[in-house]
């Protein structure tokens, strides 16, 4: 017998096509670097400064002092790290564009 027969179809996960929105922070929170302004999770084992945690940001690799972020202040951190990707993404039209006009540009080789 099959594990995946035994297992109810409500328990079963369906694979996103796209990730979540939403990231989880686990039990000790996040917090968003000053530095590249976007959030990460906190680890347990970071060294706690009165009211700042010395955590090293994932994404720009510096060590940072940061204080844990609530759920609203990560939520906007990734509401603007997804507005940027999207501003800086280039469409792929335009890149077809911008080879057509260099094509155009370019002079052609006359074979006479």
């Amino acid at each position: 017998m099959r594990l995946e027969a035994s297992i109810p179809p409500e328990w079963k996960e369906e694979p996103h096509s796209t990730p979540p929105l939403e990231r989880r922070y686990g039990l000790w929170g996040g917090a968003i670097c000053p530095i590249c302004k976007r959030p990460f999770r906190l680890c347990l084992f970071s060294p706690h400064l009165l009211v700042r945690i010395l955590a090293r940001c994932p994404y720009c690799g510096r060590l940072v002092l940061v204080r844990r972020a609530s759920v609203k202040e990560l939520r906007r951190a990734e509401a603007a790290e997804q507005d940027a990707k999207g501003a800086t993404a280039p469409v792929p039209e335009e890149r077809e564009e911008e080879e057509s006009r260099r094509e155009s540009a370019q002079p052609r080789d006359r074979e006479t």
